[in-house]
């Protein structure tokens, strides 16, 4: 081989292996790339600033535009409040009142005939309502408004349970211990009497006080224990003493009953028991006083009192 051909070997084996050095070459195309990218990424960063700068404004842009609706509701209500007070359409020309028609129905009606031509958004129904509870007989009231003119009066009558004699004086109580009626009149509602009861001087539409509305309470679940044990008879002139408990006389005979003190878990077996001694009593023609008031009454024999 001559000297020549095995140079320009060399040479080309030598080409092959040489290792090309990127940093050192100003020229490169990929250290000047280098370059490039730092400078976009630093004029991304002022984009990005800009971007900041801007949603800076956004929210306060956006608070403006809320106070801008936020003043519009305002005034539009303001405005609709105005045309609602002023406006013919809201002034009432019809009362309906619903309820019982016993004692109340003038009472009430003429407590709310004055609503007649007022506004309807200007009267304070609550205190309306409050005028009508005044009234003895009234136990529930509810005044409502129907848009555009139009008021509904709802209301609910305390029934006649128990009347109590005082002195020359009835007083007529509902089942809860309220007054709902003073008279001179004896028993025109054809309901108990009770004695016992009304220690203090009481007036219409007040309560009777916490001991008697309790035993008032004890009577109530007495007259429920007689129609769970369709008891036959009717009582009358009920007694409650502090001391013998509960008395009273049976309707149409010549029978009284000393019945004691009211045990609730006892009481329909006991007026079960009071029902056949009666029945036996009324066979037998006799009269005087039944006594029951012994716990163990069901053992012991029911004396009768012929009178």
């Amino acid at each position: 081989m001559s000297k020549t051909k095995k140079n320009t070997i060399d040479e080309e084996s030598n080409v092959g292996k040489k290792v090309y050095d990127f940093e050192s070459d100003p020229n490169d195309f990929f250290k000047g790339s280098g370059k490039l990218k730092k400078k976009m990424v630093e004029d991304e960063e002022v984009d990005d600033e800009d971007d900041i700068e801007y949603d800076e404004d956004e929210p306060k842009s956006r608070s403006k535009i809320t106070k801008i609706i936020f003043v519009c509701i305002l005034l539009s209500i303001t405005f609709l409040l105005v045309w609602a007070f002023n406006s013919p359409t809201f002034i009432i020309n019809e009362i309906t009142i619903y309820g019982q028609e016993l004692k109340s129905y003038e009472e009430v009606q003429n407590i709310v005939q004055h609503l007649s031509g007022e506004n309807i958004f200007l009267k304070d129904l609550g205190k309306v309502e409050t005028e009508i509870l005044k009234i003895p007989y009234v136990k529930t009231a509810k005044v409502k408004r129907s848009l555009p003119s139009k008021i509904e009066v709802f209301f609910e009558e305390r029934a006649p349970f128990a009347m109590v004699k005082k002195n020359d004086e009835y007083f007529i109580l509902d089942q809860e211990g309220y007054i709902i009626e003073i008279d001179l009149v004896d028993n025109v509602y054809d309901i108990p009497t009770i004695t016992g009861l009304i220690t203090d001087y009481e007036v219409s539409g007040d309560q009777i006080s916490s001991i008697d509305v309790a035993k008032l309470k004890n009577i109530v679940f007495l007259l429920n224990c007689l129609d769970n044990t369709n008891f036959e008879y009717k009582i009358n002139n009920i007694d409650y003493s502090t001391i013998d408990g509960i008395s009273f006389s049976i309707e149409n005979t010549e029978l009284a009953v000393k019945y004691g003190d009211l045990n609730k878990n006892e009481a329909n077996e006991k007026l079960v028991y009071l029902k056949e001694i009666i029945k036996k009593a009324i066979e037998q023609n006799l009269s005087g006083t039944i006594d029951i008031t012994s716990d163990k009454y069901y053992e012991k024999s029911v004396l009768i009192n012929n009178l």
